[in-house]
């Protein structure tokens, strides 16, 4: 790299453009960019919506679900009259607790199937205050719908529209208080590499890491993110029926589920199961990006800060949550804007094989 090359980077983090073109370059290069059309959307979840839900309410779902709760609160965006909007809400896993201690919980999904689950568990629940929206994100028009600037907290939770800087200002245009984003930063999964490979698909892509862009972007354009991390591994030990079915839902996305696609994965799984078991390993890091909205600073005001090295207050002792499929957690770290850190104490939880957590 060249002298000049580099200072032209060295200023280059600060401009929010650099982060949307860099953004949008990664997601390009991402495995899920690789989706067929059609095949990302509400045929893939409604497809997955009763397998997807009961996978989903093991043990690792209340560790992820009260760091959620507990991040919003120290935001101070869970009040008895906030308003809530859950992008992606899949069956209710966070609408469902987070409608315990609010006014009203919007939930959007495009699967018509886990918004049908949803309304039966909120029912089970005695909850008359969650809204049920069928519609994608990329589909909603703020001022139609009345939405801009209507909500105190607004949630995209290992979702689809967190993939670029398009899609996370129309969410930030929604939100009046807190925002919350989370996705994968890195993940390796070396069963479906090795599916991938036997399938003739290549070199399975990385997930694009959605929260590093997002974090930065929001930091250049004015406003002051945090950023938590979480290394997680897991070891699941499914039955032959499981792990086929899993397998199966990892690969529609990109490939036809034609019989002879269905008797290689069935082979790859018998190939792989010893005594009844089939072992899949995982590790992962995950990161959850929250920024309490408004207007965002000045460039000059940026600059003042910078310098001055005033600070800015943000929540601390994050709860410790996890995402659908892990055992044991190792390595948490966590990035603020005033490089903050705290101990955490290591819990244990299991969870399950997604592209997207609802």
């Amino acid at each position: 790299m060249s002298f000049e090359t580099g200072k032209k980077l060295a200023g280059a983090w600060r401009d929010p453009e650099f982060w949307e073109e860099a953004w949008h370059a990664a997601w390009e290069q991402s495995l899920l960019h690789r989706q067929q059309p059609g095949r990302s959307g509400s045929d893939y979840w409604n497809r997955r919506a009763t397998r997807f839900t009961a996978q989903t309410q093991e043990n690792g779902v209340l560790e992820r679900i009260m760091k959620v709760v507990h991040m919003l609160g120290h935001k101070d965006a869970l009040k008895r009259d906030s308003q809530v909007l859950d992008i992606g809400s899949g069956p209710g896993n966070y609408a469902i607790p987070i409608a315990r201690r609010v006014h009203q919980v919007v939930a959007l999904d495009p699967a018509s199937e886990m918004l049908e689950i949803l309304k039966k568990r909120a029912a089970e629940a005695d909850l008359t205050n969650i809204v049920t929206v069928h519609q994608a994100w990329e589909e909603v028009d703020l001022d139609q719908a009345g939405w801009r600037g209507a909500f105190d907290a607004v949630l995209a939770l290992m979702v689809p529209p967190l993939n670029g800087a398009d899609n996370f200002k129309k969410m930030l245009a929604a939100c009046r208080g807190v925002f919350i984003a989370g996705g994968h930063l890195r993940r390796d999964d070396p069963v479906r590499r090795e599916l991938w490979q036997e399938l003739g698909l290549g070199e399975m892509p990385d997930f694009c890491p959605d929260p590093f862009y997002a974090y930065h972007w929001l930091y250049a354009s004015g406003y002051y993110p945090d950023l938590e991390m979480e290394h997680y591994y897991s070891l699941r030990q499914l039955t032959p029926d499981e792990a086929r079915a899993e397998l199966e839902d990892s690969v529609y996305p990109y490939l036809d589920l034609t019989p002879a696609v269905r008797e290689k994965i069935r082979g790859f799984v018998e190939q792989r199961t010893h005594g009844g078991v089939f072992l899949s390993a995982r590790s992962a890091v995950a990161g959850w990006v929250i920024c309490a909205v408004g207007a965002p600073v000045p460039k000059e005001e940026q600059v003042h800060i910078h310098h001055h090295g005033h600070d800015h207050d943000h929540p601390h002792d994050h709860e410790h949550g996890h995402d659908h499929d892990h055992h044991h957690e190792h390595d948490h770290s966590h990035l603020h804007e005033h490089d903050h850190q705290q101990d955490h104490d290591h819990q244990h939880s299991r969870n399950h094989d997604h592209e997207y957590g609802h």
